[in-house]
């Protein structure tokens, strides 16, 4: 297998031929072959900037590659290129002009750096997999052409036809194979001179693309359950409870069914809402806000007593609730019933809401509970809750994968929050970035220059959130960030959507069930108590591929010594 760099195609790559060559260069080449993809060239000797797709360097010399996928046509001397878009771009120059000014710009750079250049091969080739090249002309060299009939064949055997015909080419100046460390040298000379270094946004962007690829592989589990009216879905945070629970009410909605996804959390409900909003037949809401407009919609509100909120909520609201479904003759209103982060709504009187909206009920509807214990901050798991639930044989599956977070944050989770990584941890990530902090002012400088070092890493102000387990006003942000040009916005105060030029902050109960391509978990005093590991379990496990965490000075010790126990948990005692 040969050695590629970067390892994996940047989400940039929009060509599927390069992507397929990519592969191809990377399967059928042995290890000898050091491959890079998309290499920027700054020496030029007609364009400021120009790129090779592939550059290939191996034991007979160093190849540049130019990829063109779909139709490829000239006419009136304009090179015309076609892709998989339908989209057509003309050029004044084809493709091999394209790679032999390129190949002869960095050919130039290694005769330069290294002289004992001159003595082997530099050569290029153009790749068409999607075509049969059968043209000819005083521009176009078949002999170095790649088209659709070697799809058929081992790669190697046209790197083994172009070494052979560039070794002609060169006739005997070609003389000097290229040994390990003559690879080796051109890989630094070039790498050093042209940074091929992702920037921390392009690197993020690699995360997000596997972390998805993923997300989708986990689909499987929904067709094993097709056949099961009632289901409960366990998975930790990031195991793709959300999106699970959004594809299968697209399914359901599909098949005729009228779909209810309901969740506990506002800003959770507001998302959800979003991503289903072209289907008609499936209708979410955050549970409160379902029962107020039930009672309100049956005009039942002045039967709430003044009472302890809590009360009001967990109590009043459901049998009112269930008053008020019953005269709007909305009982049984919804085919199926999708919960969210289940493990907030299994109190008693919450299943008496589902059990009445549902066609069939609890015992006999068809429901899916996706739901994680670990992130019950809002302390509503209760016992015979969840004895009402399995009471009602619910087919059971644990999600095993962690597709959300990277490594190193999923490690971090479990390292705050004092439990383990039950899910696997897959995709490898930036390394969680601990800051240490004795006091508000400090935090405050601290997280402005974390945020102005991310912003220059090529992040945008909308995919970073600030999260604390207090409001902004306690928080030690409650003047804001001093030195970034961005303002703040309060996630709790403002509908969901993220602006291109202000930096989100929230609540970490406010932003349950959501994710960020980079969270900022500040305000992290406290490592003793079980809310507070409760509240930084959800918090951290947001990230979706940066975490940064503000740790207080007073918690090194305690900290450390979580470290510890997550490390012997992993090594079985002898």
């Amino acid at each position: 297998m040969a050695r590629m760099y970067p390892p994996e195609v940047g989400p940039v790559t929009r060509s599927n031929a390069e992507k397929r060559i990519f592969g191809r260069l990377k399967d059928g080449l042995t290890n000898e072959w050091l491959v890079l993809h998309s290499l920027g060239l700054a020496g030029h000797v007609r364009k400021p900037w120009a790129e090779i797709d592939f550059v290939l360097i191996g034991p007979p010399g160093v190849f540049c590659l130019e990829v063109k996928g779909g139709r490829i046509a000239r006419e009136d001397g304009a090179w015309l290129f076609t892709d998989k878009d339908d989209k057509t771009t003309a050029k004044p120059e084809g493709p091999f002009a394209q790679v032999g000014s390129a190949e002869a710009a960095l050919a130039h750079y290694l005769f330069e750096k290294a002289p004992w250049m001159y003595q082997s091969i530099i050569g290029y080739g153009v790749v068409t997999p999607d075509i049969r090249f059968g043209v000819t002309g005083p521009d176009i060299e078949l002999d170095v052409v790649y088209d659709c009939r070697d799809e058929e064949r081992p790669i190697k055997d046209y790197i083994g036809r172009l070494s052979e015909y560039w070794f002609n080419r060169k006739g005997t100046k070609a003389t000097r194979a290229l040994s390990k460390h003559d690879r080796e040298s051109i890989l630094d000379f070039v790498r050093g001179d042209f940074d091929l270094r992702p920037s921390l946004r392009a690197r993020i962007g690699l995360v997000k693309a596997e972390l998805l690829r993923l997300t989708t592989e986990q689909y499987h589990v929904l067709d094993g359950l097709e056949e099961n009216e009632r289901v409960l879905i366990r998975g930790g945070a990031g195991s793709g409870k959300t999106l699970l629970a959004v594809e299968e009410a697209r399914r359901a909605a599909a098949s005729g069914s009228k779909v209810l996804i309901c969740c506990f959390n506002r800003h959770l409900a507001n998302y959800l809402a979003r991503t289903v909003s072209d289907l008609p037949a499936v209708t979410v809401a955050h549970l409160h806000g379902l029962m107020k407009t039930a009672i309100d919609a049956a005009s039942l509100s002045h039967r709430i007593p003044d009472a302890d909120s809590a009360d009001v909520f967990n109590i009043f609201y459901p049998d009112l609730a269930v008053d008020a479904i019953i005269q709007l003759n909305l009982a049984e209103s919804y085919d199926v019933l999708i919960v969210d982060e289940a493990q907030d709504l299994l109190r008693t009187q919450f299943l008496d809401v589902f059990e009445i909206i549902l066609k069939g009920g609890l015992a006999h509807g068809r429901w899916r509970l996706f739901l994680d214990p670990r992130q019950n901050i809002f302390d509503a798991v209760a016992a015979k809750g969840m004895e009402r639930v399995l009471s009602l044989a619910p087919a059971s599956f644990r999600l095993q994968v962690n597709c959300r977070n990277t490594a190193p944050i999923a490690t971090a989770t479990a390292v705050l929050s004092g439990g383990t990584c039950e899910e696997t941890r897959v995709v490898a990530g930036p390394e969680v970035e601990w800051l240490w902090y004795s006091s508000p002012a400090e935090e405050r400088r601290l997280v402005a220059k974390r945020l102005n070092v991310l912003l220059s890493g090529g992040m945008r102000p909308e995919d970073v959130v600030l999260l604390s387990k207090r409001s902004r006003a306690r928080s030690c942000l409650a003047d804001g960030v001093p030195g970034v040009v961005y303002s703040l916005a309060d996630f709790d105060e403002e509908e969901m959507v993220p602006s291109p030029k202000r930096i989100t902050f929230a609540t970490v109960s406010s932003y349950k069930g959501l994710e960020a391509d980079v969270i900022v978990l500040i305000d992290v005093d406290d490592l003793g108590h079980q809310d507070s590991l409760a509240s930084l379990y959800v918090g951290a496990s947001r990230a979706r591929a940066l975490l940064v965490v503000c740790l207080a000075e007073a918690v090194r010790g305690e900290y450390e010594l979580r470290a510890r126990e997550y490390g012997e948990r992993l090594v079985p005692a002898p």
